[in-house]
Formats: C-alpha cells, sequence, structure tokens
C-alpha cells in the first residue's frame, strides 16, 4: 500500500467551500490546512511540520496494518 497525500479542488464562493473529493476518499469530516504563499515560517518551522506530517503518515499507516492484520484473524 502505498501513502501519500491526495489535492483536492475547491471553489470558495460568499464563505462557502465546495469541491470534488479525490477518489477513494471516505466520507466523514476532514479538517483543511491552507497555508498562505507570503507565509513567513523560518525553515526550522518548515522542516518541523514536515517531520509532523511524516509521522502522522507513518502512525495512519501503521493503524491501517493493524486492522488489516486484525481483520485476517491470528496468524
Amino acid at each position: 500500500m502505498t501513502m501519500g497525500m491526495k489535492g483536492i479542488s475547491i471553489r470558495v464562493e460568499n464563505g462557502k467551500i465546495s469541491g470534488e473529493a479525490p477518489a477513494g476518499l471516505p466520507d466523514g469530516e476532514y479538517v483543511l490546512a491552507l497555508v498562505e504563499p507570503d507565509d513567513e515560517e523560518t525553515d526550522e518551522a518548515d522542516d518541523a511540520l514536515e517531520a509532523a506530517l511524516h509521522r502522522g503518515l507513518d502512525d495512519e499507516f501503521a493503524a491501517e496494518l493493524l486492522h488489516a492484520r486484525l481483520a485476517d484473524g491470528p496468524t
């Protein structure tokens, strides 16, 4: 299984967000964080954010793997 980020195209009109979800994205609520292009974060802050995102993806992958193993039953 390959983990990665999925992009989403949205439209904002009168304070409402609309768009199409990427294929395979399960129903539910999601929190989207927007990063402004003129963001003045330091390189260290950018590196810390990237590391946190990678840890989150690693945790998600581990949880999915555990769930799949539990669904298969004892080995």
